[in-house]
């Protein structure tokens, strides 16, 4: 929740706030002060704020509640700026993250109403000759360009400016992986001498379980065969590996333990897996691309056909 309130004392203006709610410095005024407070699964009907200095002021105050913060980090920047006039030019701010929500507030000194453009106007309240009017838009990661708010009359005023972000868009399910439905070594020429083919594939892992206690990929595989006639179980070779973040990342994955070239493990039926990468504790959350590359070693007195594979990858939870 976002509380504003805006005196007519022309002072130094301070409260006494109610418990749980905290001033956001930097964005206050003398005669405009903004908190925040996290709510509660229970809130009272209203919350009151007295002057420090008890003195006698016309006051006017609003408080408006967001959905879908970050309770734990709800704001990325702030900022403010004062004028007087019949426009005001609304701060910049830096958003962090998809989806962050631009809060501006905007008081003046005398009653007016206001025109937003491209900002939804979500609360009004007036009185004694004071107006604070609360607006907010949704908006994408990035700098939060200024906007031009139109008053309906000349007024000295302040424009303070919040930047909500949302909760961690890495919390929202659990830990899947994606693999490559085949992967292909092409058509290779066979002359009697030994030959290898090459291949690669793309995994895509999404760890949105905003735990960041990591995760790693095993793979086993059964033997290239063809009818009756099988390659050898140390035929196919991991070769390398490049990681890439997926469009939605919270952090980048870790260098992997794990050393190339290695086997991939084969045998009539698969043998056991063994780590094929290792994501440490507190990287990769989001999603992570792994681009593998893989060679067939084809010995030979390796027989012209069509030889198949099938490979089995498993994620878990953990390095």
């Amino acid at each position: 929740m976002i509380a504003t309130v805006r005196s007519t004392a022309f002072l130094s203006f301070n409260f006494t706030t109610p418990s749980g709610w905290t001033e956001i410095a930097g964005v206050s005024d003398n005669d405009a002060k903004l908190y925040y407070r996290v709510a509660g699964a229970s809130e009272p009907g209203s919350y009151t704020f007295a002057s420090v200095l008890g003195v006698t002021a016309t006051m006017v105050g609003s408080i408006v509640a967001y959905s879908g913060v970050d309770p734990a980090d709800p704001i990325a920047s702030s900022a403010k700026s004062t004028g007087s006039g019949a426009s005001v030019t609304l701060p910049a701010g830096t958003a962090t993250r998809n989806g962050s929500v631009v809060y501006t507030n905007i008081t003046s000194a005398a009653t007016t109403t206001s025109t937003f453009g491209a900002l939804t106007d979500a609360c009004d309240q007036a009185g004694g000759g004071v107006t604070v009017a609360n607006a907010w838009s949704a908006i994408s990661a990035g700098p939060v360009s200024g906007l031009t708010a139109s008053l309906s009359s000349s007024t000295s005023w302040i424009a303070q400016t919040l930047v909500l972000q949302p909760a961690s868009l890495c919390a929202t399910g659990g830990l899947t992986l994606t693999a490559p439905s085949s992967i292909s070594f092409g058509a290779t020429v066979l002359d009697g001498t030994n030959k290898t083919a090459t291949g690669s594939g793309t995994f895509a892992v999404s760890d949105m379980t905003d735990t960041a206690a990591g995760w790693n990929l095993t793979g086993t595989s059964t033997q290239f065969t063809n009818g009756a006639v099988t390659l050898p179980a140390n035929a196919t070779t991991i070769t390398g590996l490049s990681i890439n973040a997926g469009g939605t990342n919270c952090g980048l994955p870790s260098t992997t333990t794990t050393t190339f070239p290695m086997s991939l493990p084969a045998g009539p039926t698969a043998p056991a897996a063994v780590k094929i990468y290792s994501d440490s504790v507190g990287a990769g959350l989001g999603i992570a691309q792994l681009q593998y590359g893989f060679s067939l070693a084809l010995p030979g007195n390796t027989r012209v056909g069509t030889y198949t594979s099938t490979w089995t990858f498993t994620l878990g939870s953990g390095p």
